[in-house]
Order: structure tokens, then sequence, then C-alpha cells
């Protein structure tokens, strides 16, 4: 009997140590800081501080006091904090570091905005903000914005730059580098759940969300799309659709019962027939005529017809 209590009272060491072990694994793994895309500085210095409000300091590395927006890799940031016993890791290649003491240029915010609107009003954009800087420091109060090259790839992206032009009170055009950021949503279709090649696309199996305008992407699927196609291929559950996952509605499926005509130009003649593959309007797909068995090839003319041409 004590050999037994024994061994359930060194079990039970054993399965506390275990769970202790795995409770101090998972905090180690809560200890791990992931790096932001992008940080706000002030001073020319810029510190771990910087990043981490709670690390101990030590610089990273100098900015000049004419750049407003610096970019780094973001492997020796996660050197240097190595070097001081921190782990961070990163889910970008680059950190863009932005001045937030900088000049907004609210004339260009007010062009770049609308341009916006137009582009993606498909998919109902909602705009949060437009952040228009130069991208040196630059005094504009004594320059007027004359115009500016915004070009279509640029609406694309949720930050960039492009090039601007501003009048001096002599008369003298300077050219300007600016640096843009939107902040928005766009409307979006999600699937609710799995979708197999051909699967109509319907309000049964998708939702209407909206996501962060940088995480667009490709082209999306739009709210009038539902209904009117069918899936491509195989799309797990909670994915974003666009538009190269869509193929036009399948209406008739294999196996379906369908009226065939035969169309030579002179005559039409037709026949009952059963469809060999899945099809969608305008598509040739194989029918049989099961008093024959014979197979042809039709074209879809809708739900119940194919044509024989």
């Amino acid at each position: 009997m004590l050999k037994i209590m024994a061994f359930i009272s060194i079990f039970c060491v054993l399965i506390s140590y275990k769970s202790y072990a795995a409770l101090q694994e998972n905090l180690k793994q809560e200890e791990i800081l992931r790096l932001e895309k992008r940080y706000d500085f002030t001073d020319n210095v810029i510190t771990s501080q910087d990043i981490i409000q709670d690390a101990p300091f030590f610089e990273l590395f100098n900015i000049e006091k004419t750049v407003n927006v610096y970019k780094v890799k973001s492997a020796f940031v996660v050197d240097k904090f190595k070097e001081h016993n921190i782990t961070v890791i990163s889910s970008s290649p680059t950190i863009e570091f932005i001045r937030i003491k900088q000049n907004r240029i609210k004339a260009l915010e007010e062009k770049i905005g609308p341009l916006f609107v137009e582009h993606y009003a498909k998919y109902n954009i909602l705009i949060q903000d437009v952040f228009v800087s130069p991208i040196n420091n630059i005094n504009l109060d004594t320059l007027k914005l004359y115009d500016y090259e915004f070009p279509e790839k640029a609406q694309k992206r949720s930050s960039g730059t492009f090039v601007a032009h501003f009048i001096a009170t002599d008369g003298d055009i300077k050219r300007v580098y600016c640096r843009y950021e939107i902040q928005a949503t766009l409307e979006a279709i999600r699937t609710t759940k799995t979708l197999r090649t051909g699967d109509l696309i319907g309000m049964n199996n998708v939702e209407i969300v909206r996501i962060p305008f940088e995480n667009m992407g490709k082209e999306l699927m739009q709210k009038s799309d539902i209904e009117q196609y069918s899936i491509r291929s195989y799309t797990v559950k909670n994915s974003i659709l666009h538009k190269n996952d869509l193929t036009a509605k399948i209406i008739i499926r294999r196996g379906d019962l369908v009226y065939v005509l035969i169309n030579d130009g002179k005559v039409l003649l037709g026949f009952d027939g059963v469809a060999q593959q899945n099809g969608a309007i305008g598509k040739k797909i194989r029918v049989k005529n099961p008093k024959t068995n014979k197979s042809y090839d039709a074209f879809v003319i809708d739900e119940k017809r194919v044509e024989i041409r």
C-alpha cells in the first residue's frame, strides 16, 4: 500500500512539473514581441524604447534631421535587440519610421482622398484618414500647390510616394516628393463554409464583411456578383473572394435531364438527353441520347436546354 501511495505521489509531482514547464514555455512565448510595420518618432536618435517602451535603453540608429520617412531592415532591429538578450520577431522585411512633427499638406489630402473614393466606389470604400506630407523637411508656408502627379497605380496601395509641384512667391516652381497614406475599409465577400468547384456563390455560403484597404490585394468580388457566379476551385471557409476566384454560373449539372436542340440552319429538331458535364450559359458540354446511347457536343442555352450547332 505504501508503495502504491509513493508511486501516486511521484506521478503527481511529475504531472505538476510538466504542467509548470508547459506554463513556463507559454510565458516565454508571450514574452516574444512582434515588431510593427511602422513607428512614429520625434527625435533623430531612435532608441530601443521607441520600439518597446519598457525595454532597457540603448541606441538603435540615427536619422538625419531632413528626413521625415526612414526605412530600415527588420533583421537589423531584431539583431540589435538580440544583442541585449531580448527576442523580437517581425512579419515584414522592413520597418518604416515616420516623423510625427511633420507638415501635413491639407491641399493634397483633399485631392487624393476623392481619387480613392471614386476608384473604389464599387466596394463602398469608407475612408478614416488620408495623410500626405513631404518626404524631406521643407517649409511649405510660403509655397502654394501648383499641380501634382498621382499615378493610377498609386491608388492600388495604401501608402507610397508621388510628386507635387509648388510655386513660390517669386514664381519659381519647386518639385516636392511627398508620402501618402490612406486608412480605409472596403466591402468584401467572405465564405462562411468550404466551397467546392462549381458551387454557386450565394448568401447561404458567403457573407458581406469590411476589410482594411491594405489587405485588398487582387480585385475583390463585389456584392452584385453574389448568386451570379460559381466558385472556380476548392475554397476553404473564411476566405475573402476575389474576381479570379469566380467562374461562370453553373446552371446545368452532370446527370440533369435536358432538351437537346439540333440546329442545322434549315431544320430545328430535338430530343431528350442527359448532361454528362456541368455547364454555364454559352459553354460546350457533352450530352447523351439515352435512346441511342450516343453522345454529342452541345452549347448551354438555359437551365433546361442545350443546342447542337
